[in-house]
C-alpha cells in the first residue's frame, strides 16, 4: 500500500506552497549550487547539498519527491524566470500596433530572481535598441545633438575641399 501512494506523488503536479517551499531550501544553499565551478569536489559538494535539501523537503508535509524531480524543478523555475523576463524586455522594445503586454510577474519569478540575481542580467548600452533613455533634466544632455554634429561634419568637409584645390599638380 504504501509503494502505491509513493507512485500516486511520482506524476503530481508542484503546487505554488512545494515551489515556494523548494526556493527557500535552495536559497539557504545558494552559494553551493550556483557556483560555476564544475570540478569534481564542487560536483560532490552540489550532490551532497541537493540531497540535504530533498530531506529537509521531504521532512514537511509535501508529497516525497526524489533529488533529481527537485534538481529539475529548479532548472525549469529558473528557465520560467529568464523566458518572463526576455519576453518582457521584447515587450518594451515592440514598435506597437495592438494593446500593450501587460507585465504579470508571480511571486515565484521575484523569489527566484532574489535567490539568483544574475538570472537575468542585462549588459547595459546607450546605443542598444532598448537602452533606456536618459530623462531631459540628466547629466548626459552636454553632448551635442545630431543637428550640431551634421553641422561639424559638413564644416570639416568644405575645408577638406580647400586644401585638395591648393594640393593639384
Amino acid at each position: 500500500m504504501n509503494n502505491t501512494n509513493k507512485n500516486s506523488c511520482e506524476r503530481k503536479v508542484f503546487s505554488e506552497r512545494d515551489k515556494l517551499l523548494l526556493i527557500s531550501l535552495v536559497n539557504s544553499y545558494k552559494h553551493i549550487l550556483e557556483n560555476k565551478k564544475t570540478d569534481a569536489t564542487n560536483v560532490e559538494k552540489k550532490n551532497g547539498a541537493w540531497k540535504e535539501i530533498t530531506d529537509l523537503y521531504n521532512a514537511n508535509d509535501v508529497c516525497p519527491r526524489t533529488d533529481k524531480q527537485l534538481r529539475k524543478l529548479w532548472e525549469n523555475l529558473k528557465q520560467r524566470t529568464r523566458k518572463s523576463d526576455s519576453e518582457m524586455r521584447k515587450s518594451l522594445i515592440q514598435t506597437g500596433g495592438g494593446p500593450p503586454v501587460k507585465s504579470e510577474d508571480n511571486p515565484i519569478n521575484e523569489r527566484v530572481r532574489s535567490v539568483v540575481p544574475t538570472i537575468s542580467y542585462v549588459i547595459e548600452n546607450e546605443w542598444d535598441s532598448n537602452s533606456v533613455i536618459p530623462s531631459e533634466n540628466s547629466q548626459l544632455q552636454s553632448e551635442p545633438n545630431a543637428s550640431q554634429a551634421f553641422i561639424e561634419v559638413t564644416d570639416a568637409q568644405s575645408n577638406m575641399g580647400d586644401i585638395d584645390q591648393d594640393n593639384q599638380w
